[in-house]
């Protein structure tokens, strides 16, 4: 979903969470490294259809990267990153803006250890200036994923433990003295909100200002997770279609909860949200068998 971007299409939510029946789909026998393992789900009453990946991304087997599109209109479709990179998955990143015939990444995006978009650091909201720190998903130089809150200062990058505290119509000042801790990524990708980073942790939705937006309504969906063996999980909810409606950020983070994700973050949604395996693009966004084009990607190279 382009962060801008509004659905008006109505959809009813019950209390009652997302039920999903899992199946393997692919695994070493697809040429893909030992332990990378593909599901697909579905819960047939809400209607919810998704898929996830998950395999350990410190493995020698496998590098993930996080990359922007190439290209003078500085988008592409995610089958087009994946192809690009000879990757076996490929999933969409982060927020991004259309601007004068040219998207541009909202928000950290680190790309070899170089930052070609910095963290949002303030946010207004009906005429309220807020100051902010949103989650992102990085890659350490061994290869192991990491979340935090994060701010971003020229190439540098640091993390936080956690959000300001900011409220509807009540910011909070940026906490005096503190600017984090540097946060060695060789890739990141900030998106948010941060689902959950330990078991009793909360939506912080309000925190990093996506209160009146369309972020926390029902879509279409993208999101990482961490286990807690250090797997990395990347999942994708297909929406706004017959077949599967999408799904609140709640019932996303309940889903990724029931497939072992200790810790997790939202990433861009909506019509961007594409998962594509070996070439083969796994779900249908927004009901077509075609991608919109996105600004960045997390694509994952494998060496099975």
């Amino acid at each position: 979903m382009v962060v801008l971007a509004v659905s008006c299409r109505p959809y009813s939510v019950t209390d009652e969470l997302p039920d999903l029946t899992w199946t393997q789909i692919s695994g070493a026998a697809d040429n893909l490294p030992e332990h990378f393992v593909v599901f697909q789900g579905t819960d047939e009453k809400a209607p919810i259809q998704a898929w996830y990946a998950r395999f350990q991304p410190s493995s020698p087997e496998i590098r993930v990267i996080i990359i922007p599109a190439t290209g003078e209109t500085g988008r592409e479709m995610v089958s087009d990153f994946a192809k690009r990179e000879n990757a076996c998955l490929a999933v969409n990143g982060g927020y991004f803006l259309n601007r004068d015939h040219r998207s541009f990444p909202i928000g950290l995006l680190v790309t070899n250890s170089s930052v070609i978009s910095n963290a949002s650091h303030r946010i207004i909201r009906d005429d309220v200036r807020y100051d902010a720190i949103r989650a992102a998903l990085g890659f350490l130089p061994d290869g192991s994923a990491d979340f935090a809150w994060v701010s971003s200062r020229n190439d540098s990058v640091f993390a936080w433990l956690r959000p300001i505290d900011n409220h509807r119509d009540r910011p909070a000042p940026m906490p005096a003295g503190n600017t984090g801790v540097y946060w060695p990524v060789e890739y990141a990708l900030a998106a948010g909100p941060s689902l959950f980073q330990h078991s009793g942790d909360s939506i912080t939705a309000e925190e990093e200002i996506f209160f009146d937006s369309p972020i926390p309504n029902v879509h279409p969906r993208t999101a990482a997770g961490i286990a807690a063996d250090g797997s990395l999980i990347l999942m994708v909810v297909d929406g706004r279609q017959s077949r599967s409606r999408g799904v609140s950020l709640t019932e996303l983070a309940h889903m990724m909860r029931s497939i072992g994700a200790v810790r997790a973050i939202n990433l861009d949604g909506g019509g961007s949200s594409a998962m594509v395996l070996n070439s083969i693009l796994l779900n249908r966004p927004e009901g077509y068998s075609t991608e919109r084009e996105v600004a960045s990607a997390i694509v994952v190279k494998c060496d099975s």
